[in-house]
């Protein structure tokens, strides 16, 4: 009886093992997510920390769940130099479960980011950054055995859960896999304005990640497909608010991934916005998956976010209740003065991105 759920266990860790790479629907103020060469941009030390609950009407409520926590770092514009703005560093680490069987995926990266490259100057109301990142990452794929309970384990007469005969170290360790993610992004970003108070930024970018297996035993079937993305973001002044809309492609092996919509930025430290994914097989520009409703508020260098993830495919499961996720995040400045007045006169310190 052990040896068939371990099949069937094996059978379902293949299906998310083929799957795409964790996505965050709050991926708009933690860009560093989806692209290495905007870590740093900001020129500020921040530290994010991302919830998101999948599903919870389906089963059990705790059955999909991921977390990710993000550190992000930038050379300051005093110490960057007439050449651009230097170095960013950046760390992100993922954790997620996923099933009655408790797939586990965790997922750790260093990025690391230069912007050097840049045109014209704000004061002259144009500047243009041309940034590049590199990543690379440890992936380690698995089911969390101490969770799931066998038919050996239960006494026939008293129902008490006994040690049974466990699960062999040599079977583990074939379930297991582990990867060596390596990546690398581009952006391309333009500034412009009349006065600093009220300027316009767009930026396009790419980025690719490919996935190494470091054990022997990841047969062909738990390969991860390698991954890659385009991606554009556009922010536009309206009187003292901001709206920011983008658009973003990915694809990973047959899976392909497309978000685009907007958020309005308020001048009273809130933002709102909306958007649509198609995710799945193939691509159908028509055949949207989930529609996004975000809201996200601002206190001092505090920020707080929450999205639900509303099912609207004919495939979704009305009893799913969706998807909810949740974020912090804390930034901390090298030059107050100079930021506080940003704060106070550009919202698009909402948006982490060419500034």
């Amino acid at each position: 009886m052990k040896a068939f759920i371990i099949t069937i266990l094996l059978a379902i860790g293949i299906q998310f093992a083929m799957s795409q790479d964790l996505n965050f629907s709050q991926f708009y103020h933690n860009k560093t997510l989806i692209n290495p060469a905007y870590t740093g941009l900001n020129k500020t030390f921040s530290a994010s920390a991302l919830h998101r609950n999948q599903w919870m009407g389906i089963g059990d409520e705790n059955l999909f769940q991921s977390t990710a926590v993000i550190l992000d770092y930038g050379l300051s514009e005093k110490s960057s130099g007439k050449y651009g703005s230097g170095l960013g560093f950046g760390l992100l680490y993922k954790h997620s479960t996923s099933g009655i069987s408790q797939y586990t995926t965790d997922a750790l990266k260093i990025n690391i980011s230069s912007d050097a490259a840049r045109i014209g100057k704000e004061k002259h109301g144009f500047m243009a950054q041309m940034p590049v990142g590199i990543s690379i990452g440890y992936i380690k794929n698995g089911y969390n055995w101490h969770s799931l309970i066998f038919s050996d384990q239960l006494d026939p007469v008293l129902g008490v859960i006994s040690s049974g005969s466990g699960i062999p170290t040599d079977l583990i360790n074939q379930s297991e896999s582990r990867f060596l993610e390596i990546g690398f992004g581009g952006m391309f970003g333009l500034k412009f304005h009349k006065n600093q108070q009220k300027a316009t930024y767009v930026n396009i970018g790419y980025s690719f990640d490919k996935f190494i297996p470091m054990n022997q035993n990841t047969s062909e079937a738990y390969q991860i497909p390698n991954k890659w993305s385009i991606h554009s973001f556009y922010h536009q002044p309206v009187q003292k608010n901001m709206i920011s809309s983008g658009v973003i492609y990915q694809a990973q092996g047959d899976l392909q991934n497309f978000i685009m919509g907007a958020a309005f930025v308020t001048a009273y430290d809130f933002s709102f916005g909306v958007w649509v994914r198609n995710q799945g097989y193939g691509f159908d520009i028509g055949n949207y998956s989930d529609l996004i409703f975000n809201l996200t508020y601002r206190y001092n260098q505090f920020q707080f976010g929450y999205s639900y993830d509303m099912g609207i495919s004919s495939l979704s499961n009305k009893n799913s209740k969706g998807t909810h996720e949740i974020s912090v995040k804390i930034q901390l400045f090298d030059d107050q003065r100079r930021v506080e007045k940003r704060i106070r006169n550009n919202s698009t310190c909402f948006f982490q991105g060419l500034r």
